[in-house]
């Protein structure tokens, strides 16, 4: 099971999240014993446990694969605009959120930038749900379940 916290109410940051969480699933991640310095160590992104990284390459290349993205950085840069990001994200048939996303990530641009690529998703994600993850029945399905 992979529970998701919708904290950051965004496409990028939902895709991004479930791939890594899939990319553990896959590898077998944390079937052993987990060293309890492990949550200061990850606040230090140079210090990641091989695990996370692997989770993140392939998260990444999830949302925009790597070559793709790397071909559009270095011929846009650093010109980026919203044109250049929706017609990019049109020809690789990703949501541009998701571009944005990377670019934001990777520092291409400032985290105040093209916000209305990342569109929120909760209210998408929620309506399949029973609950809302804090046990709050979502339009009395709950009861019905």
């Amino acid at each position: 099971m992979i529970a998701l916290s919708m904290r950051y109410d965004r496409v990028d940051n939902f895709w991004f999240l479930l791939r890594h969480e899939i990319e553990h699933i896959l590898n077998r991640d944390g079937r052993v014993t987990i060293d309890i310095e492990l949550p200061e160590r990850i606040r230090r992104k140079d210090d990641l446990p091989k695990e996370e990284v692997r989770a993140n390459l392939a998260a990444a290349d999830f949302c925009v694969p790597r070559a793709e993205f790397d071909s559009f950085i270095t011929s846009v840069r650093p010109l980026y605009s919203e044109q250049s990001i929706l017609l990019f994200a049109k020809r690789i048939a990703v949501h541009p959120g998701l571009v944005v996303g990377q670019l934001q990530h990777r520092g291409e641009v400032p985290w105040t930038h093209f916000h209305k690529l990342l569109v929120k998703v909760k209210d998408t994600i929620t309506q399949a749900s029973v609950a809302d993850g804090w046990g709050l029945a979502i339009r009395g399905r709950l009861a019905e379940a």
